[in-house]
């Protein structure tokens, strides 16, 4: 590792890190103190990591201990440790945060028309976190930042996703605390939830890679975790969907308390965000049937109860 500074009288360090995919650039930023922040703007134009994913299905490019100082940063007293991956598809980061007053943030920006997700990264009380992130196809910036009572401390990544294509499909399905395993369900034309006979018809836990085509690979639906506990996020991509549709469920499926999820949808470039009822427990939230010839989606919203008729999941016909 090489790092200087531009000038003598500059506080950005450079850093030259040499992978066995590339190299980026780390660079650290010191700002005056600030009581409030706004963001994500702050975060706008900052280049911290340049980083492509490439072109290999399942490899991961190991970033560990890039987070070992605060890389953006007013704020003091905010210690931030972790080991970063980028997969073909998410970013995955787990580490440990002291000092910051409750959860972080993470924001990621694309340069498509309305590529714009956002959620919270949840800590343990040892400051402990974990997440999985799904990527914006092309070229994005990535935000992850902390807070106290003297500012923000953060980290940024500018990533190229190159393994994939602008106009498919993309939901991400992230929920809080105390509340144990929500599922994620995509479900095409003509199956049902839970669905896992010859013609699988539902991309979900049971099968997160289900043969649809008739594209090849990037007609098959790829559901990246199945997360089992609280504060989780999962995703489903497909590339290259048909000329059909598509029904998208959430399944409460474990224990927890009543509690609202979050649902991303990605369609064709265009992001939109929705927000469940509170549900609990043997409840399905239905959002509604996305109509690929179109790029529509016609939001039902809809909870239904499935209590009475649930066996590692719900049985009922659905849709």
């Amino acid at each position: 590792m090489i790092c200087k500074k531009i000038s003598e009288n500059s506080n950005i360090v450079t850093c030259n890190y040499s992978l066995f995919y590339g190299v980026f650039v780390l660079f650290c930023f010191s700002l005056p103190a600030a009581k409030s922040v706004a963001w994500p703007d702050v975060f706008l134009g900052t280049k911290i990591a340049a980083v492509d994913t490439g072109d290999v299905p399942g490899t991961a490019m190991s970033l560990g201990g890039i987070a070992e100082v605060p890389i953006f940063s007013n704020a003091r007293n905010i210690r931030i440790q972790g080991t970063a991956d980028f997969w073909t598809q998410s970013y995955r980061e787990l580490g440990t945060v002291s000092g910051a007053t409750g959860n972080g943030k993470w924001f990621l920006r694309g340069s498509e028309r309305d590529s714009e997700t956002q959620g919270d990264i949840f800590m343990d009380r040892e400051g402990n976190y974990k997440m999985t992130i799904p990527l914006l196809c092309g070229e994005q910036l990535l935000s992850l930042f902390w807070e106290n009572s003297n500012g923000v401390t953060g980290l940024t990544y500018e990533i190229n996703r190159t393994n994939c294509r602008a106009n498919g499909l993309r939901l991400t399905l992230s929920w809080g605390e105390n509340a144990n395993d929500l599922e994620l369900h995509l479900i095409r034309s003509g199956g049902r939830i839970n669905n896992q006979d010859s013609g699988i018809s539902d991309c979900t836990w049971t099968n997160m890679n289900p043969d649809w085509g008739p594209s090849g690979d990037d007609g098959n639906p790829k559901k990246d975790v199945d997360w089992t506990g609280d504060k989780g996020i999962e995703n489903i991509f497909l590339e290259e969907p048909e000329n059909t549709t598509y029904d998208v469920y959430v399944e409460y499926w474990a224990t927890g308390e009543a509690i609202a999820a979050s649902l991303t949808v990605n369609l064709g470039g265009e992001t939109k965000t929705y927000t469940s009822s509170s549900f609990t427990p043997k409840q399905v939230w239905y959002l509604g049937r996305i109509d690929w010839s179109k790029k529509t989606i016609d939001v039902k919203d809809e909870m239904i109860d499935c209590s009475t008729n649930w066996d590692r999941g719900c049985l009922m016909q659905l849709p």
